[in-house]
């Protein structure tokens, strides 16, 4: 499903203008927070097909971030074209234990990493959908990213 196409209907409300405005110059103390859960992505879609740049869309919990990037992917589906959607997986274990992650953690941790190091060169509009945990883990250093990709 595609629903990128009711985006521009949402440029023409003047609440959501005057929020673009104040985001575009970097003075918005309104918090979206306050919208409803199936609201946000919209919202988030919204702004990264308005302002082109990278958005962190950071949730309480993993399961919250998986809904949330399946959302975004109606919103903005990698056919549109409009912007990039990456999910940075949660690890698979606690801190404190030595358990290594599955090849799927890795593989999706990998590729949100990439996706921001390619954001750098100018690859277009990016979504990374993570959860408080998932972004809590260290990881790669970003020159190191840079240096390890191509």
């Amino acid at each position: 499903m595609n629903l990128s196409g009711i985006l521009p209907l949402l440029a023409e409300h003047p609440i959501y203008n005057s929020f673009l405005t104040d985001v575009r110059e970097g003075q918005s103390d309104r918090a979206p927070l306050s919208l409803y859960g199936p609201a946000r992505a919209v919202l988030v879609a919204s702004l990264a097909r308005e302002l082109g740049s990278t958005i962190i869309y950071m949730v309480a919990r993993s399961e919250h971030a998986r809904q949330a990037y399946e959302e975004l992917q109606v919103w903005l589906p990698p056919a549109s074209g409009l912007a990039t959607v990456s999910l940075l997986a949660d690890p698979d274990s606690l801190p404190y234990e030595r358990i290594p992650w599955s090849r799927e953690t890795r593989q999706a941790r990998l590729s949100a990493l990439a996706a921001l190091a390619r954001r750098d060169r100018g690859s277009g509009p990016l979504v990374v959908v993570a959860s408080a945990r998932a972004l809590m883990q260290k990881t790669l250093p970003p020159r190191e990213l840079k240096l390890a990709t191509r």
